[in-house]
C-alpha cells in the first residue's frame, strides 16, 4: 500500500508493509497495529503515534521529532530542571534522545526563537536566564487572551464543540478521582485548548500560541496537589460558560490561569533556592 500526506492508514495485519511517500523516495516500514515507530524522511524524523479507527483500521499521525524534543526541553527549562546557563550541545542531546543531529538542531532553534535559550557569541546554545517575572508576565498575557477566547466561544462554539468540552471535563474528573496525574495533565491542556478553538478567532489563537512558549501545559504532573483544585475551578468555568455569563467567565478564567502562575512561581522559587547537587 502506498500513501502520502499528513495522515496514513494502516490495515490490521501486523506484517503488512506500508510505503510512505516522502518527497520523491518512498520508504517502506512494517508496523503492528497499536504500536509506535519512527520514520525518517527527507523532511526529518517523525514519530507515528497510533490510535484505532472505528472501522478496525489503525490511523497514524506524525509529529516532527524536533518538536517533541523541544517540548520536553521546554518543560524542563520552565520547571527549573534545566537551570540558566546550562549548555545545550547537539552531541549531548543526540545521545540523550537517541537521535540524529537534525531534529536536535531543529529543537534548539525552536527554543532560541521562543527566547528559552540563546547563543552567546554564536556558540553552543545555553538555557536562557528566565526570571520569575518573565513567567508571571507570560501567564498574565495568556490569562487575558484565554479569557477573551472563552468569552467569544460562548456565542461562536457549535453544539458539537460544547459536547466535546463537556466530555473532556468529565474524563478529567475521572482521571483526578483515579489519581492518574499524566492523564489529568493531558486532559487539563485539552480542556483549555478546546475553549480556545471554540472562539474561532485566528488572531487570538495565533497570539496564544506565541505566548504559551513560557506557559507549561502539564503543570498538574509537577503539582499533584493542584489537580483537584484545578478540576473544581473548571466546573465553575463550565457553569459560567453554559450560562452565557461573559463577564463572570472572563474573571474566572483570568483568576484560574493566574492561580496556576502563582503556584508555579512559588514552586520554582523553592527549587531555585536549593543548592546544586
Amino acid at each position: 500500500m502506498q500513501v502520502s500526506g499528513e495522515r496514513v492508514l494502516l490495515g490490521a495485519v501486523a506484517s503488512h508493509p506500508l510505503d510512505v511517500v516522502a518527497g520523491r523516495a518512498p520508504v517502506s516500514i512494517r508496523m503492528a497495529p497499536g504500536s509506535a515507530s519512527f520514520l525518517t524522511t527527507d523532511r526529518g524524523r517523525y514519530n507515528f503515534a497510533t490510535f484505532y479507527m472505528a472501522s478496525g483500521q489503525t490511523a497514524l499521525q506524525r509529529t516532527p521529532l524536533g518538536l517533541q524534543i523541544s517540548q520536553e526541553l521546554r518543560r524542563q527549562i520552565l520547571f527549573g530542571h534545566l537551570k540558566p546557563g546550562t549548555s545545550l550541545t547537539q552531541q549531548d542531546l543526540c545521545e540523550r534522545f537517541g537521535t540524529s543531529r537534525m531534529p536536535v538542531r531543529d529543537a534548539i532553534n525552536m527554543l532560541v526563537m521562543d527566547g528559552l535559550a540563546n547563543r552567546p557569541n554564536n556558540r553552543d546554545a545555553v538555557v536562557a536566564d528566565i526570571t520569575l517575572e518573565d513567567i508571571l508576565d507570560a501567564f498574565e498575557v495568556n490569562a487575558h487572551l484565554h479569557a477573551l477566547a472563552s468569552v467569544r466561544a460562548i456565542t461562536r462554539g457549535t453544539p458539537e464543540e460544547r459536547n466535546r468540552l463537556l466530555n473532556i471535563h468529565r474524563e478529567m474528573g475521572e482521571a483526578v478521582d483515579n489519581g492518574d496525574l499524566p492523564k489529568s495533565a493531558e486532559l487539563n491542556g485539552r480542556f483549555h485548548r478546546q475553549l480556545n478553538r471554540m472562539s474561532h478567532s485566528n488572531p487570538i489563537i495565533t497570539a496564544l500560541r506565541r505566548v504559551t512558549a513560557f506557559v507549561p501545559d502539564d503543570f498538574v504532573k509537577e503539582a499533584p496537589d493542584y489537580a483537584i483544585r484545578g478540576y473544581d475551578q473548571h466546573q465553575s468555568i463550565i457553569n459560567a460558560f453554559l450560562g452565557g455569563e461573559g463577564e463572570k467567565l472572563y474573571e474566572m478564567i483570568t483568576h484560574h490561569v493566574m492561580s496556576v502562575a502563582d503556584h508555579l512561581v512559588e514552586m520554582l522559587s523553592d527549587h531555585r533556592r536549593q543548592p546544586d547537587a
